[in-house]
């Protein structure tokens, strides 16, 4: 390669890595992962611009500022599905090349904006009295497009306040008061999003309403729950009511039967355990569970109980609040937060969970169990081939488990999934195994195959092995002895 080549190659280099820094920056900026949907995107900006909105922050105003104009260009990117591809692709670099395009666009729509301001005067429209208004950070005045958006298009995680009034009505003031306190102390750290929907604008939404009245929608699309009529509306008792009807899809872990549960539960989702001090689950790892729903399974220990204690020795914690990614079954391993945490922060580092999950998936090693059976791998109608190593007390030793993850790696693409398994009842059905045998079984056949090499394991030999009979069509010599227990 010639300099002019190289230093084509270099500059090149050089621009591919500033894109990448760039690309990460605007997912930064709203704590989220690249692969964020985009209501999270919409609801992460949303906190971010409440908490940074530069009249909640007058003591740091300039801070505040550039902080909230920071957090408007990053949803501008990506909230737009356009822009979003090509800053993924070629970072700011390549949103430049078409700044002349997006400003003819910003040209068009504020020429649009104002001939649709001058209508609505010519029309004679008269002031919003919504009660309020832009005036109290944190609550939404809905109209159609926006309870859709809030309330309609997000039900399947949604987590919204609402209160549904009529404007000058007598205790309005009040209302406003305690929704402004509710907002700052619940939304800006992230636990809900509070709206309110103004009925005598919105006359059919409000059919049937006793006025004013508060409503809980929840997640999966629930039905509304309705705030106790002729209970005493305060910040108190709407805060602990909101809480009480606040949705939560953390598990909670007391023992190791419900920790192993747990772990054989949906191999398709990371497993993240959170160890708490406290004595219910925190609402910001429920907020957590609603955001992350069907694609984190949250589990929650409560460390001061007689069971959470034994689990915190087993998972070697030391410090409270403790989030672990479990990324290895067996140990118990994996990526560890110890910390206190905000939301736009944990938010980021469940993306990322969800991430490494992703990718690793193939090339996890995980006990075979009875729930797991249960759950259709390595019964009957799984297609698949299962590798198994027989792991019974005093089990297998550590370089026959880091050769079964080598090969994990090895065929991540093949048709085999790699276990290992300890429970008598289901190693019973191979016949008398010792500790570190390794079984190629075929749940379609119900029919298995012993590596030859017990106690002198090579991932090369191993791997070159489990292909071959993987993918050429052998029958395995060995009917299984007994149905695998489910």
């Amino acid at each position: 390669m010639g300099w002019r080549a190289w230093g084509q190659f270099f500059v090149g280099f050089v621009a591919m890595n500033l894109a990448f820094a760039h690309t990460a920056d605007y997912y930064s900026v709203l704590g989220v992962g690249p692969d964020a949907q985009s209501q999270q995107i919409k609801q992460a900006y949303r906190k971010l611009s409440l908490k940074w909105h530069p009249d909640r922050n007058q003591k740091n105003s300039e801070v505040a500022h550039d902080k909230f104009i920071e957090i408007g260009e990053a949803y501008s990117v990506l909230s737009d599905p356009k822009k979003k591809s090509v800053y993924d692709q070629f970072g700011k670099t390549g949103l430049d090349r078409d700044e002349a395009a997006e400003q003819a666009k910003a040209h068009e729509q504020a020429k649009a904006h104002e001939e649709a301001k001058s209508q609505h005067f010519r029309q004679g429209s008269k002031i919003s009295n919504d009660l309020f208004g832009q005036t109290v950070p944190g609550v939404e005045e809905l109209d159609d497009a926006s309870w859709k958006e809030m309330l309609e298009d997000n039900a399947e995680r949604r987590s919204v306040i609402v209160v549904f009034y009529e404007p000058g009505c007598a205790v309005c003031p009040s209302i406003k008061t305690i929704f402004a306190e509710f907002a700052e102390k619940l939304a800006v750290p992230g636990l809900f999003d509070v709206a309110a929907v103004n009925c005598g604008a919105q006359k059919k939404r409000c059919e049937n309403l006793l006025l004013p009245t508060v409503m809980y929608y929840g997640p999966e699309n629930a039905r509304p729950v309705a705030y106790r009529t002729g209970a005493v509306l305060s910040f108190h008792y709407l805060s602990a009511w909101s809480l009480q009807m606040m949705s939560d899809y953390s598990y909670e872990i007391s023992d190791e039967y419900q920790l192993n549960n747990w772990l054989s539960s949906d191999d398709s989702l990371p497993k993240v355990i959170l160890f708490s001090d406290m004595t219910s689950t925190p609402p910001l790892w429920k907020a957590m569970s609603v955001e992350f729903l069907r694609r984190a399974s949250l589990g929650i220990v409560m460390a001061r109980n007689l069971g959470g204690k034994s689990l915190r020795d087993r998972f070697k914690v030391t410090k409270m609040p403790s989030i672990i990614h479990i990324e290895d079954e067996r140990t118990l391993d994996g990526t560890r937060l110890e910390q206190e945490i905000e939301r736009e922060m944990l938010s980021h580092w469940l993306s990322r969970a969800v991430g490494r999950h992703r990718t690793n998936a193939a090339t996890t090693v995980t006990e075979l169990t009875a729930a797991r059976l249960r759950s259709g791998i390595c019964a009957e109608k799984d297609s698949q081939f299962c590798f198994i190593l027989i792991s019974v007390f005093p089990g297998a030793t550590q370089s026959v488990h880091d050769a079964l993850n080598g090969v994990a790696k090895r065929l991540k693409k093949d048709p085999v999934r790699m276990f290992y398994a300890k429970d008598p009842n289901i190693v019973s059905s191979f016949g008398p195994q010792q500790p570190g045998t390794l079984i190629l079984y075929r749940p379609k056949r119900k029919r298995f195959q012993i590596y030859p090499g017990l106690g002198h394991v090579d991932v090369d030999k191993l791997s070159e092995w489990v292909g071959n009979e993987v993918c050429c069509g052998f029958q395995l010599p060995f009917t299984l002895l007994a149905p695998l227990v489910v």
